[in-house]
């Protein structure tokens, strides 16, 4: 399946805008896409006409990216990638219990200017490279977290 999608959505760079398309062999239909919305680096974006921009990246594959976090919340498996703006104050990022997300990797990136943190909080007794927070408090810093095992202890990556 993964493979199959990794295909259509390039397939998307090379069209230019895309029409709704239905996935081989999957009954599924991708929504049209509104713009590919370019480059970085080795990293390419497309902008779904609902607002959610996939990610094609040689080395995590495809991921989704949520829209931009500016106030207080929880990870979920909505997104892997979950940019954090706190332009108007500090902002605490939960990420779940390990228990309910077993070999999850979340990347969490500080895309404001200001000394504001994006506090990553693990939740209860779950660990982050044995601690229970990690601030992000300069500009475009980054964090991916992994939970390979489905336990209480979390990684940096």
């Amino acid at each position: 399946m993964r493979r199959i999608w990794l295909g259509f959505l390039l397939g998307l760079f090379s069209a230019g805008v895309a029409h709704a398309q239905g996935v081989p062999g999957t009954g599924q239909v991708v929504p049209a896409c509104g713009a590919i919305s370019g480059q970085v680096g080795q990293i390419r974006t497309i902008t779904l006409d609902t607002g959610l921009r996939l990610c094609i990246s040689p080395t995590l594959g495809l991921y989704t990216v949520h829209s931009t976090v500016s106030s207080n919340t929880t990870l979920d498996g909505t997104a892997q990638l979950w940019p954090c703006d706190a332009t108007l104050g500090p902002i605490v990022i939960t990420v779940p219990f390990g228990s309910l997300f077993p070999n999850q990797i979340w990347d969490v990136k500080k895309i404001d200017v200001t000394a504001h943190a994006c506090t990553i909080q693990m939740s209860g007794s779950d660990t982050l490279d044995g601690s229970s927070s990690w601030a992000l408090s300069v500009p475009n810093q980054d964090i991916t977290i992994n939970n390979s095992q489905g336990t209480t202890i979390w990684y940096i990556r």
